[in-house]
């Protein structure tokens, strides 16, 4: 096949990708390959074999097939010529590995890619290698150097003025934030993100208006993030992608779950594991299983809130994920409270606490300080950890310039009760 008709064949997989013939799209990325040699000498031929791997590996992700996008970002390292190319393709493979839960594959191969990206001063793959060292980290529950390599990515895709990544970059320091409970902080980034995500596309949009509810979920006003995240499912049911879907349907079982509509919100959260296990991308297991404990458990089903915690304790075990491991530890203690055995709760919190603190999760401490306040044997050290829990919640609060979202805040039942206690 001639260079004009690769060309016009790139050209109609790159407008499928961009219209969401995600299927479309991998089969002519596909057709590309299997039309020219991966052994060619001709340079175009070398960056177009290279950018169809590339793109047909991020969609087979996207579609939650895990080990296919792998195989596609490893013939990519493979087929690269250039010390460019090679920065590149081992830091695509470190994402994946990093995206499949496989940390310590991933940690090994993103210094690997840093070193010789910063060795051939290749400003976009040090920047790229920032990125998702980050990311990294921030799935292993390390938010202060998350935080820290993500600041740099954001500075170099700057300088670059790259959109696309420069939304991604903004859109992780914003789920950074957000997890070490800067909501503010964690708003501002999304709603940059979000300024470059509606220049970008659709999908893009979704996910990052998806984030953003998140942060208006966690500061209790519902509406708002309800707001948000039915202009993400408008966007993504144009998309067909089952990674977006698990994250939007866990988002509305929250929410719908805290309005009062438990039986509803239930059933999303429990479509949304479901479908979470087919995507195969840890994380998202790991939020749809902490999610659904937590409104099992308002709901009154305790044996089935204590089994899903248990679950992600495991899960959360074998991948040395601190932060769930915290997060199941909350559920596990609640559960346990609830069945009428306060030692075995207070065993629970206490060692959530520590890795709470250790992972920088603002939300979960304050929480669990009011949960420890209950089960406390004497009123002294009920206010002791009531006052803890307000002094945390204030971390939060202050920085909120919307007087309006603070009064929200203020007035949501759990952070309402802590400071009543005080008063």
């Amino acid at each position: 096949m001639n260079h004009t008709s690769l060309t016009n064949m790139m050209a109609q997989a790159n407008e499928a990708r961009r219209t969401h013939d995600t299927a479309r799209a991998i089969e002519l990325y596909t057709a590309v390959l299997e039309e020219t040699n991966a052994r060619t000498n001709d340079p175009a031929l070398v960056e177009m074999r290279l950018l169809a791997l590339r793109q047909r590996g991020l969609l087979q992700r996207r579609l939650g097939h895990q080990e296919a996008a792998m195989s596609s970002y490893r013939q990519f390292r493979q087929e690269a010529r250039t010390s460019q190319q090679t920065a590149l393709g081992t830091e695509l493979v470190a994402q994946q590995h990093s995206s499949m839960g496989e940390h310590d594959k991933a940690m090994g191969l993103h210094r690997e890619a840093l070193q010789l990206a910063e060795t051939i001063n290749f400003t976009y793959g040090r920047a790229l290698t920032l990125q998702g060292l980050a990311a990294t980290h921030f799935y292993r529950g390390r938010h202060e150097e998350a935080l820290s390599h993500i600041e740099k990515a954001l500075s170099l895709f700057r300088q670059l003025d790259d959109v696309e990544e420069k939304m991604r970059t903004w859109n992780w320091m914003g789920m950074i934030h957000q997890r070490q409970g800067r909501l503010d902080k964690s708003i501002v980034a999304f709603k940059a993100a979000l300024e470059d995500g509606r220049q970008v596309g659709e999908m893009e949009t979704a996910v990052i208006l998806t984030n953003l509810g998140e942060s208006y979920q966690l500061l209790y006003d519902m509406q708002q993030a309800l707001v948000y995240h039915r202009e993400a499912l408008t966007l993504a049911e144009k998309i067909n992608l089952p990674s977006m879907e698990v994250d939007m349907k866990r988002n509305l079982g929250v929410e719908l779950a805290y309005l009062g509509e438990m039986e509803e919100g239930i059933e999303k959260l429990r479509q949304s594991l479901r479908l979470s296990e087919v995507v195969g991308q840890p994380f998202l297991t790991y939020q749809a299983i902490y999610s659904l404990a937590l409104a099992e458990y308002a709901g009154g089903h305790i044996a089935k809130a204590a089994e899903y915690g248990q679950q992600l304790y495991d899960l959360a075990e074998q991948s040395n994920a601190r932060d769930f491991r915290a997060q199941a530890m909350h559920i596990l203690g609640l559960c346990a409270q609830a069945e009428g055995d306060p030692v075995r709760a207070e065993q629970w919190w206490q060692q959530a606490l520590f890795l709470a603190h250790e992972t920088g999760q603002q939300t979960l401490l304050w929480q669990l300080h009011a949960a420890l306040a209950e089960i406390a044997p004497n009123p002294a050290l009920a206010g002791t950890h009531y006052r803890i829990a307000a002094e945390v919640l204030e971390q939060i609060i202050y920085p909120i310039e919307d007087e309006a979202l603070r009064q929200t805040f203020l007035a949501a039942p759990p952070v309402k009760a802590v400071f009543d206690h005080l008063s």
